[in-house]
């Protein structure tokens, strides 16, 4: 994973809720686990009712 790739992302990038998938094919997806939100939201994503970080990560937007 790279900083390209946080970009492109978004926020999906660095949440606790957010999934990385790779298909067989080779085409990577985030999947968002979060309740209520959509399964696969367009990206990037800048704002987010549920966004949590993942792990040691500090700030974010949406809380």
């Amino acid at each position: 994973m790279s900083v390209e790739e946080a970009r492109r992302v978004g926020l999906c990038f660095r949440c606790a809720h957010a999934h990385r998938v790779v298909s067989a094919k080779g085409s990577v997806f985030y999947r968002c686990r979060a309740p209520g939100l959509p399964k696969y939201p367009p990206l990037p994503v800048i704002a987010c009712p549920r966004y949590r970080p993942r792990g040691g990560d500090e700030g974010g937007e949406g809380g």
